[in-house]
């Protein structure tokens, strides 16, 4: 099998947007009567103006013509990227770049307007297809077409839409037949889950959030056009680990920092209380890699210079020295350089832990006022704040950093016996739909799984 990635001259975006040009021209030369067969010519002619619509060059996607246009998965997009860039992408990056790419076609920021356009599509549909689960695509079109006029939504919101469905397995054509099919009804917060989350390969925690990540907003470059488009979106978000010592939480921080950076993003990590080489052998302890083509790790006693004169492309982690100043010139010394991460779409600051910087005036008014006009600052420029914070399990559980954050992970160790058990569960998720459970965390090689307890 060829290496798609090295047709696309190693550029994972170009790869999954042409498969996904691929899959459109798929969907738009379906033979609709039985026993018909697909024009070729009619297919090649559809791809080429897909890619021309996209801006990008369809030679790569031409390659995969002649082996996957006749297979059922050329009509679901996402599982058609994952499958042709295994295994050179992981599962997790392809799911990102498909959805950022849809996310684009659509304009689409986590905004009101978008959440809301989602439930009333997936109404739509829903009504559309009753009572057995399918329509006439054409029907669907024009349905899902009407219904953005009288939105006054863009003209290109429905197809997008569609493809959305179509990339994630929800909708599937009949053979022989001008009808789709979708097994059940179309789920809103399935899709906004996909369409936003942040997929980090942790399959259980994933799926906490409904399959499709835990949401970390990916803010659009001041230089990419249409970027002035987004305003009204939600900000960056900021994340709270809270458990006690032991419980897994600089481990699952440093992993999202590895999925950040490998997705083309930009970690600032401050470890207070481990040196860099710690936490970099800690993840290779588990089986991540910190070594990667698509990132390089940045530490030193003078981090930001060479992160502001890095010339490579690709994601970073860049790992600030400890802060031996009062809280208040930490604030304003990260606040002064949040402009460096305009060009990095995914933007993480990991503080771990919190309570270091914050243990001893935790009762501070001041400075809590401080802390809350740095991170609506930060999350305005569309950074994501992970915090870590240690705390007993015994200990009061309502607290400053809970009330500013808006997803809380609790984690927790149980003994049975000599062995240990850790857990995790979702306390806290602002404008995000999670599962209500705890579930076992194990730490094993590749991930930090979480699996249910039951």
């Amino acid at each position: 099998m060829v290496n798609f990635l090295a047709v696309c001259n190693g550029s994972r975006e170009t790869a999954v947007e042409s498969i996904l040009a691929f899959c459109r021209a798929i969907w738009q030369t379906h033979p609709a009567q039985p026993g018909a067969r697909r024009d070729e010519q009619s297919l090649r002619q559809a791809l080429a103006g897909e890619a021309a619509g996209a801006g990008a060059n369809d030679a790569p996607a031409l390659r995969l013509l002649i082996e996957y246009q006749n297979d059922p998965p050329a009509y679901c997009g996402l599982v058609m990227a994952q499958r042709v860039l295994a295994p050179h992408v992981p599962c997790q990056d392809v799911q990102y770049f498909a959805m950022r790419h849809i996310r684009q076609r659509g304009k689409l920021g986590y905004s009101p307007a978008a959440v809301h356009m989602i439930h009333s599509m997936a109404g739509a549909i829903n009504r559309a297809c009753e009572p057995h689960g399918r329509c006439e695509l054409a029907e669907l079109r024009r349905v899902l077409a009407e219904f953005c006029e009288a939105e006054k939504a863009g003209a290109g919101f429905a197809p997008v839409f569609l493809e959305l469905c179509a990339a994630l397995g929800l909708m599937k054509p009949l053979t022989g037949s001008s009808e789709v099919q979708f097994g059940a009804p179309v789920p809103a917060d399935m899709l906004l889950s996909h369409l936003f989350g942040m997929p980090s390969g942790i399959a259980g925690l994933d799926l906490l959030f409904g399959g499709g990540g835990m949401m970390l907003i990916d803010a659009p470059c001041p230089q990419e056009a249409g970027a002035e488009e987004y305003r009204g979106t939600v900000g960056g978000r900021t994340v709270l680990a809270v458990g006690p010592f032991g419980s897994g939480k600089s481990l699952l921080s440093l992993q999202f920092a590895v999925e950040i950076a490998r997705k083309g993003g930009i970690a600032w990590v401050m470890a207070l209380e481990q040196a860099p080489e710690e936490c970099l052998l800690s993840l290779e302890a588990i089986g991540t890699a910190t070594l990667s083509p698509f990132f390089e790790v940045i530490m030193g006693p003078d981090p930001w210079r060479a992160f502001r004169e890095r010339t490579a492309a690709g994601g970073a982690i860049v790992f600030l020295p400890p802060s031996v100043s009062p809280y208040e010139q930490f604030l304003g010394g990260i606040q002064n350089k949040l402009n460096f991460l305009d060009k990095y779409p995914l933007r993480l600051l990991i503080i771990d832990p919190v309570n270091s910087l914050m243990r001893s005036r935790e009762k501070d008014a001041e400075l809590r006022a401080k802390v809350t006009a740095f991170l609506q600052e930060a999350k305005h420029a569309g950074v994501n704040i992970w915090l870590n914070c240690e705390r007993p399990e015994t200990e009061e559980q309502d607290s400053f950093e809970e009330n500013i954050s808006d997803t809380v992970l609790r984690l927790g160790v149980e003994w049975h016996g000599v062995y240990q058990k850790r857990n995790l569960q979702v306390i806290k998720s602002r404008l995000q739909r999670e599962l209500k459970r705890s579930d076992a965390v194990q730490i094993k090689r590749f991930v930090v799984a979480s699996g249910s307890r039951g």
